[in-house]
């Protein structure tokens, strides 16, 4: 079974129709979730710029090996 990589609680809380809004849901809750954890001082420099996102693969079975 796969599992989300970005929880759907992510993105909920996340997701600012404001902010880079020419990105997928899912890509602007990520980008709006980074920047809460920046200082107030670099929150415009990251807002201003343009993002390529990707996401890695993940085997979430290796979470079970012991």
């Amino acid at each position: 079974m796969r599992k989300r990589a970005v929880s759907k609680d992510l993105i909920d809380k996340y997701h600012n129709e404001t902010n880079f809004e020419s990105l997928s849901k899912k890509d602007n809750s990520v980008l709006n979730f980074l920047i809460s954890q920046y200082p107030e001082e670099k929150k415009d420099a990251l807002k201003s710029a343009d993002y390529d996102i990707s996401y890695l693969e993940y085997d979430w079975s290796l979470n079970d090996m012991k």
